[in-house]
C-alpha cells in the first residue's frame, strides 16, 4: 500500500494521516473520511452554484434505517427540484461507483421517501482514482468531482455532459 500524500489548498493530508495514528486509518467510518468529508463539502457546494444549481441546502453523514437495511449519505445537496447524494472517496474505484448506483441512487427515494417528488443526480468525489474510475462514473452519469489546485474541489464534468436520473 502507499503514502497517501496530497496538499490541497494548503492542507497536508499526509500531516493529517500521520497525526491520527495509522491505526485509525482502517474500519467502517475511519476518522480522516470524516475529517475530509468536513473539507470538501462546502467547496462542492461551491462548484455546483458555479454550474448554475441554486443549492439551498447541504448535509453531511446522513443515515436513515429501514426494513433492517442502512442507507449512508456522505454529503446530500438540495434544492426546491432536484437531490444529488454526494459519495466521497480517498481511491475512487470502479467497485465504488457501482456500490454508489446500487446502494446510494437507486435505492435513495426507498429510503428518503420526503423527496420523491424530486430528481435524483449522483456525484463522487476523489482525492486518487484507480482503473479510469472517474470516466466511468461521467459515463454512468454521475458528476464527477476531484481535487484543485485553488478551489477544494472541481466539478470535472464537460459541457456535454448529461446526468442520470435515478
Amino acid at each position: 500500500m502507499g503514502i497517501l500524500r496530497a496538499k490541497i489548498g494548503g492542507f497536508d493530508f499526509y500531516f493529517l494521516l500521520k497525526s491520527m495514528g495509522w491505526e485509525n486509518i482502517f474500519g467502517p467510518t475511519p476518522k480522516y473520511k470524516i475529517q475530509i468529508e468536513s473539507l470538501v463539502a462546502p467547496s462542492i457546494v461551491k462548484q455546483f452554484q458555479k454550474e448554475n444549481f441554486e443549492i439551498e441546502g447541504m448535509s453531511q453523514r446522513m443515515m436513515r434505517r429501514k426494513a433492517g437495511k442502512t442507507l449512508e449519505i456522505d454529503a446530500l445537496l438540495t434544492n426546491n427540484h432536484i437531490v444529488i447524494p454526494v459519495e466521497v472517496k480517498t481511491t475512487l474505484n470502479v467497485n465504488a461507483v457501482d456500490e454508489h448506483i446500487q446502494k446510494h441512487l437507486i435505492p435513495y427515494k426507498h429510503f428518503f421517501p420526503e423527496y420523491h417528488n424530486k430528481i435524483v443526480y449522483g456525484a463522487v468525489a476523489y482525492i486518487h482514482v484507480e482503473e479510469n474510475a472517474d470516466r466511468y462514473a461521467y459515463k454512468k452519469g454521475l458528476y464527477v468531482l476531484t481535487f484543485g489546485d485553488n478551489d477544494m474541489v472541481v466539478i470535472k464534468n464537460d459541457k456535454n455532459f448529461k446526468p442520470v436520473e435515478f
